[in-house]
């Protein structure tokens, strides 16, 4: 149990632990079986072990109300928990909300709570529903940029309700309220007065109402999270701890689960897939997210030449988009056709990269002639600034690709590459790059995902729009298409939406891609919620 009486700790400062280390380099993984260890819901739980998972670099900060990053998420959202969780195929289901209602209008979410008690001790209440809400979800989260126009507050009539209310509907609003959709419910009388964006942030113990506690933090080594003794599920968590063991390149990865050392790899990249097929005592598993996921090129729309559409056209026109999935993603997925992207319910198939802008490097140099910049003596047209993140290395090798390509049409590409945490601040604070490469999803709707990557308002949020394009007139279909219930209609309203993006062209889905992880076939109950497990049925037998 988190105690009761400091909160504030740097996450950063915190002094190793010989136990933590002593884990995370043994592979402690086979846990303790017991009577409860694939068992009912008791009052009792425990005994399913010390589960170990893969995590590709350290959190910056673990609080999902304000980011999307991957490292903050596997780790805050087993802390923290939304009103809802999200199902695949973008379904919502109760979490800290035991029940909603939406009003005729849809204007009105009243939402019935648990009895929960935060991490130390003291109770959940609406009250933390309205705080969260109205200071850190609306104000920060990336994928709230769009909600954040609608929203008018919440009311709190008594302690086990919250009564949203909106000033025009918008259709995908229970999505938003999950976790890792930015709805992570934060205790106010732990946040309150914290300045969000500064340090102060950092130094939060995060105190949430999950199935597993903060437990110790070795940075650059390992995270601890303990069984919640308190959790208002009776009868879980069935595990008995984890462990988020830093594991930055894939090659460590994949020896560590094959020895056992690890039990768990989410979001496998795919040379990690490749290796791991028919290995003995490791089980790959394909994940239907429901959603449309990509690696996506994003042009600095601020600096000249990436300003000019034509540019980004011609630019676009010089790579081999299947080269790219049949050899640098092997295999996995294909060449992204829209913003939208076809695996989703809202692609009308009105747009086609890859009938629009075809793979042609002399139609390509004759749009950059035409654009005004014809290459020198040397060949050379101008330099490009392509940022890309050290992991996973696949997405090195994109940007190795993409500068052996495009100097084909005398584009002189220098390669950044940076750890996750620069390259956040990089990508989306100081936006100092020509082109940069993310992996994106649009979690479940694109008025929660898609948008967050076009709209003005998503501008220097985390996650959020990169390319500072802004188009008043794009940002007035998407509220559109997220006000709209009926999906057919919706749908046309994102047809036109991908029609700006295509002929705008901001940013471009590089590689259409769908999801796998790994697990020791001895991990058991491991249910893959949107983005990430939720761990709190898992258990080693």
């Amino acid at each position: 149990m988190a105690s009761t009486k400091k909160h504030v700790r740097s996450l950063w400062r915190w002094p190793a632990v010989g136990a933590i280390a002593a884990l995370a380099l043994t592979g402690c993984s086979s846990g303790g079986g017991g009577d409860n260890a694939g068992g009912g819901e008791s009052s009792e739980a425990g005994g399913g072990g010390t589960i170990i998972f893969q995590m590709g670099s350290d959190p910056s900060i673990v609080n999902p109300t304000m980011t999307t990053g991957f490292a903050d998420q596997q780790l805050g959202c087993t802390i923290y928990q939304g009103l809802t969780g999200v199902e695949t195929g973008g379904k919502a289901i109760p979490r800290l909300a035991e029940s909603w209602e939406i009003s005729p209008d849809g204007l009105e979410y009243t939402f019935n709570l648990v009895e929960a008690n935060w991490h130390d001790g003291k109770p959940f209440t609406s009250k933390d529903v309205k705080f969260t809400y109205e200071t850190m979800s609306t104000k920060n989260g990336p994928l709230w940029g769009d909600v954040s126009k609608v929203f008018a507050g919440v009311e709190t009539p008594d302690d086990r309700t919250a009564v949203v209310k909106l000033t025009q509907p918008f259709a995908p609003f229970l999505l938003l309220t999950e976790c890792g959709h930015n709805g992570a419910i934060l205790p106010q009388h732990i946040w309150e007065g914290v300045d969000v964006k500064s340090q102060q942030a950092k130094e939060i113990t995060p105190i949430g109402t999950g199935p597993f506690t903060w437990g110790e933090a070795v940075p650059g080594q390992s995270y601890t999270l303990e069984r919640n003794t308190d959790y208002w599920q009776k009868g879980l968590p069935k595990a008995d701890k984890l462990v988020g063991q830093i594991i930055t390149d894939t090659a460590s990865a994949v020896s560590a689960i094959k020895a056992g050392e690890i039990d768990y790899i989410n979001t496998l990249s795919a040379n990690a897939s490749q290796q791991l097929q028919g290995v003995k005592d490791v089980v790959v598993e394909d994940v239907n997210l429901g959603t449309a996921s990509g690696q996506i090129l994003f042009f600095n729309t601020k600096r000249a030449p990436f300003d000019n559409p034509d540019v980004r056209k011609a630019l676009f026109e010089a790579v081999d988009r299947g080269y790219l999935v049949d050899k640098v993603w092997f295999g996995r997925g294909k060449p992204g056709v829209s913003a939208i992207g076809d695996a989703h319910w809202s692609y009308t198939g009105d747009v086609d990269y890859n009938k629009m802008y075809p793979f042609n490097v002399e139609a390509a140099a004759k749009a950059l002639d035409a654009a005004g910049y014809k290459a020198d003596s040397s060949g050379k047209r101008f330099d490009l600034n392509l940022l890309v993140r050290n992991d996973p290395p696949e997405r090195v090798e994109l940007g190795n690709v993409l500068k052996s390509m495009w100097s084909k049409v005398g584009i002189n590409v220098t390669l950044t590459v940076s750890e996750r945490a620069a390259e956040n601040v990089a990508a989306f604070q100081d936006f100092n790059f020509d082109a940069n490469i993310q992996g994106y999803t649009n979690y479940g709707d694109p008025a929660a995902g898609t948008a967050r990557a076009y709209i003005c308002d998503s501008i220097g949020r985390n996650f959020g729009n990169p390319s500072q394009y802004c188009n008043p007139a794009l940002d007035k279909v998407f509220s559109e298409a997220g006000k709209v219930t009926d999906q057919d209609a919706r749908s046309k309203l994102y047809g036109e939406v991908d029609k700006i993006i295509a002929e705008d062209l901001p940013s471009v889905v590089l590689i259409q891609e769908g999801g796998q992880f790994a697990r020791v076939a001895k991990l058991k109950d491991v249910i893959y919620q949107d983005g990430s497990p939720d761990w709190s049925r898992a258990y080693l037998e």
